[in-house]
């Protein structure tokens, strides 16, 4: 992200935080702005729902048939 929409929201999230935030392990500070970024980046809230899915632990019928079928 460049120009005045990153200085709007400040630096986007690492994958690390991204994954840590969702694991848990993010110091109490470090979440909240994290969780204040979020708020305002479109691209790290992507990113978030992507490893969201990612660690997802239950498959659903459809994934299933997809991983069987491979």
């Amino acid at each position: 992200m460049t120009g005045t929409a990153a200085m709007n929201h400040g630096q986007c999230l690492t994958d690390e935080t991204l994954t840590d935030y969702l694991e848990g392990g993010l110091d109490p500070v470090v979440k909240a702005a994290s969780e204040a970024h979020l708020v305002a980046c479109d691209d790290c809230r992507v990113k978030l729902a992507f490893y969201m899915r990612l660690l997802k632990e239950e498959v659903d019928a459809q994934e299933a048939v997809v991983i069987k079928d491979i």
